[in-house]
């Protein structure tokens, strides 16, 4: 379980649980989504954008493939509420357009919850 606190711009690195379920919970703030879908041939393509206002409580799928955070312009500060089931020891990163799948280790230096600004 992590509560995670974002000011406004702070992004996650595009990510999939490793088959871990998980759920979060927007306690203040708007959090915004964007979903991708992953294609063995063209890479990882943008799927769809959806915002979460508090209170609401969205859950992932196995896989699901995301970025989460709170936008530039939000004019506030976002915090969540994460829970994981079975929890993970490495998250799967992407990037747009490429076909690579990363490894992301909870005491890797740039950390699950790293900081990316910019949609």
């Amino acid at each position: 379980m992590l509560v995670l606190c974002w000011r406004a711009g702070h992004y996650t690195s595009i990510h999939d649980h490793n088959g871990s379920y998980s759920s979060i919970r927007v306690l203040s703030g708007e959090m915004h989504e964007t979903l991708y879908c992953y294609d063995r041939e063209r890479g990882l393509c943008e799927d769809f954008s959806r915002h979460w206002s508090p209170g609401h409580v969205t859950v992932a799928d196995i896989p699901d493939i995301h970025r989460i955070g709170n936008r530039e312009d939000s004019g506030a500060d976002l915090v969540t509420l994460h829970c994981y089931s079975p929890p993970f020891d490495v998250i799967n990163t992407y990037q747009l357009g490429s076909r690579e799948i990363g490894e992301l280790r909870p005491e890797d230096p740039r950390e699950i919850g790293s900081v990316e600004t910019g949609n």
